[in-house]
């Protein structure tokens, strides 16, 4: 080839690899963003507040799939923070084919954990796609390897989030619209043993509430 990289292999050599696919670089944000969703919540505590339209909005969900089984990841302070009225029921999965509102069927949590440490709350959904009353498609596959291994230092982080800032409900509508918004920054020390940092980079310039939740992928170097 004379020495020259031909289509394929510029793309290649400036795309992330995530699991067993290549995604181009101005691709990724896109491409993460289908395992994000809001936090949407059907609250009853609410229902003087919200009348008749109880959805809420607290903060972002990451989708896993992890063992063929479905879950919403998100931080236990989005339903446990003395502002949040949501119950271990009450978070909703929104089917685009159905246009309808789905809520677990179990939710999966540390009992003693005042201190909120851990900080983590899963809810399944695998009955519902199993189902097929919510697709499959755009659940984060985990694997044994990513939970067991020791991850490297990143070069950059990269989360996707629902802020409050850019997402809302319309409550004299009765609508909900939602945007994800791609933030940059860098690992930083952790003040909890175990447990990673990340730090946007530049700094936001607004409200970071409603960023809750959503998962920070780590970027590394790979000489292929």
């Amino acid at each position: 080839m004379n020495g020259r990289q031909t289509f394929f292999e510029t793309k290649l050599a400036t795309s992330f690899k995530i699991g067993e696919l290549f995604v181009t670089a101005n691709s990724l944000p896109h491409f993460l963003s289908n395992y994000t969703q809001p936090a949407l919540f059907y609250a009853h505590a609410l229902e003087k507040e919200l009348e008749h339209y109880r959805l809420s909005m607290g903060g972002t969900a990451f989708k896993v799939k992890f063992r063929g089984r479905y879950f919403c990841l998100v931080s236990a302070h989005q339903i446990r923070s003395p502002n949040s009225l949501y119950d271990y029921d009450e978070l909703c999965i929104h089917s685009g084919a159905t246009k309808k509102l789905f809520t677990s069927h179990r939710a999966i949590f540390s009992e003693n954990d005042e201190g909120l440490s851990f900080d983590a709350i899963l809810y399944e959904f695998t009955d519902l796609v199993k189902d097929k009353q919510l697709t499959s498609y755009g659940w984060y596959p985990l694997s044994e390897k990513e939970t067991n291994s020791i991850n490297p230092k990143p070069l950059k982080c990269f989360s996707v989030d629902f802020p409050g800032h850019h997402n809302f409900i319309d409550y004299s509508k009765l609508h909900y619209s939602f945007q994800p918004y791609c933030a940059w920054g860098e690992e930083v020390e952790s003040q909890i043993e175990g447990r990673l940092a990340f730090s946007t980079k530049p700094k936001l310039s607004f409200d970071p509430k409603g960023m809750s939740g959503s998962p920070v992928f780590g970027v590394e170097i790979d000489q292929l």
